[in-house]
């Protein structure tokens, strides 16, 4: 972490200043600027021009970072999921007392570049509640103090989507001045990347606070587009290690509205093993849950699927769902896994409260393929939000599971909010509408 304090300021100071004078290599202040984008500064700002740095803003750096005003933050790891899955809570909380002798050895090497040792890392993906954690969190920080006495705590280092758990703590350690504050950190766009990185990438169509975040991000950004990974053996998240995929909700930048058309583009490597199927991008509405069995009258889902033999669907969460999600169209066409870039584009009309005349389509290379009407999409008029950027194999058993490491790349992702023009013909004097519907 670099701190840039106000007595060592004479006015702003810029990230090529700061990535020349800390890791050596002054392009590498996009590199830093990925890290800290929206991060939440001590004044209550955020960056988000790379032009401007105030004084007393914190940025994180590369591990490789040096020098005056770099300060080093320690995790206690007794607190960290092992995996990042409620499972492991109970082994993980039995070893406390002795993971968090883990970093004290480094707190003397530190010196004074330590900023602080944090406690937990997204706890709130671990713990049912918060007492358990808050007895933990005293318990270690009991430890940390006997072995270095006056250490700073920081922590813990919650998950975005858990502002419950963050109020809670903060209600209780109010009054503990030696806790220096609660810790957010992020990412560069790679295995584990952020959801400021990964949201960043599907602007400006889509922008905004993500959500509905996997605890194990796999992907890469390059060249323009985003490739997701699916190790071997890889499924749902929710079947554990090794895990594969990767997932945000991202709002619409145009904000909700009745009608929302997603296109982007999608490459399926040559040979890709399709084995029995998987989820693809595609849009949704309101609020969570509304996939992965769960459902909630004020939230839908419409992801696109891919099934044996690359087969091609759309795959739906909506007010009638029950269970896991509808298929609407599966097998009216095919994707192509030929290293090639296809562009897709799923339109959602939501339906007339009380009425059942929502629609979907599906076009891919610019020829429809899905059309599905009548279809009761809400009953609690909530309109479509956003990009429900979801990928997985899956299933939740090795049936599903690719035998090799598997790929698939996106790219130019845009968002129209028009509502799509009828398309009539005439026959001896009857106007008609052409109706590809799949049931």
């Amino acid at each position: 972490m670099f701190s840039r304090r106000q007595s060592h300021s004479r006015g702003r100071r810029y990230l090529y200043e700061i990535a020349l004078k800390t890791v050596g290599n002054g392009s590498l202040a996009t590199t830093i600027f990925k890290l800290n984008r929206g991060r939440l500064q001590p004044d209550g700002s955020r960056l988000q021009d790379p032009n401007v740095i105030e004084p007393g803003w914190i940025l994180v750096l590369p591990a490789t970072a040096s020098g005056p005003g770099v300060r080093l933050l320690l995790l206690a790891a007794g607190l960290m999921a092992v995996g990042g899955w409620r499972r492991n809570a109970r082994a993980t909380r039995s070893l406390h007392s002795r993971h968090a002798r883990v970093p004290l050895a480094d707190v003397t090497v530190g010196g004074s570049s330590l900023l602080g040792i944090e406690i937990g890392n997204e706890p709130g993906s671990y713990y049912d509640g918060t007492s358990d954690y808050f007895s933990d969190f005293e318990a270690n920080a009991a430890a940390i103090e006997a072995a270095a006495p006056g250490v700073s705590l920081v922590g813990p280092d919650p998950n975005h989507s858990s502002p419950s758990f963050i109020a809670a703590f903060a209600s209780n350690e109010a009054a503990h001045p030696d806790v220096a504050e609660v810790t957010q950190h992020s990412y560069p766009t790679s295995t584990c990347g952020d959801s400021v990185a990964t949201a960043g990438f599907f602007a400006p169509a889509f922008s905004g606070a993500a959500f509905c975040q996997f605890s194990h991000q796999n992907f890469t950004v390059d060249n323009g587009g985003l490739t997701v990974s699916y190790p071997a053996g890889s499924t749902a998240p929710s079947a554990g290690s090794p895990f594969g995929g990767a997932q945000a909700c991202v709002p619409s930048s145009a904000g909700p509205g009745d009608t929302l058309a997603l296109t982007y583009s999608v490459r399926f490597p040559s040979g890709f093993q399709f084995v029995k199927g998987g989820k693809l991008p595609g849009i949704y509405g309101g609020v969570e849950p509304f996939s992965g069995g769960e459902h909630n009258p004020n939230g839908w889902s419409m992801r696109l699927v891919w099934g044996a033999g690359g087969t091609g669907g759309i795959y739906a969460y909506t007010a009638k769902t029950t269970g896991f999600g509808d298929e609407y169209g599966q097998g009216n066409f095919s994707w192509q896994a030929d290293g090639q870039w296809h562009t897709v584009t799923e339109r959602v009309t939501v339906n007339t409260p009380g009425a059942s005349d929502g629609s979907v389509t599906l076009s891919y290379d610019g020829r429809q393929v899905i059309r599905q009407t009548g279809v009761d999409i809400t009953e609690t008029n909530t309109p479509a939000a956003g990009l429900f950027f979801s990928t997985f194999n899956g299933g939740h058993d090795s049936s599903w599971a690719p035998t090799s490491d598997e790929s698939i790349s996106f790219k130019n992702f845009s968002a129209s909010q028009q509502q799509q023009p009828v398309t009539t013909m005439s026959f001896f004097g009857v106007t008609a509408t052409p109706d590809t519907v799949t049931r």
